[in-house]
């Protein structure tokens, strides 16, 4: 099975939100779990909009959206 996973609940992981890393680590054994290049997008853009209004830096490595996969 293929899990596609929107904006949200890649912030709610990466926020460590309990329920949805419990539910993530349920379904990464049991198949495929990706995401679109729109969610992409969102996610550099909410990085580059909060940077730009706290002065803050990122959590993960912003040079490659890639490397979101890694906040798991």
């Amino acid at each position: 099975m293929i899990w596609l996973l929107d904006t949200n609940m890649l912030v709610y992981a990466r926020n460590g939100v309990a329920p949805v890393v419990a539910r993530l680590d349920d379904v990464w054994e049991q198949g495929e779990v990706v995401t679109s290049l729109l969610v992409v997008g969102e996610l550099i853009y909410g990085v580059e909009k909060s940077i730009a209004e706290k002065g803050t830096s990122p959590r993960w490595n912003s040079s490659s959206p890639c490397s979101m996969a890694s906040c798991r």
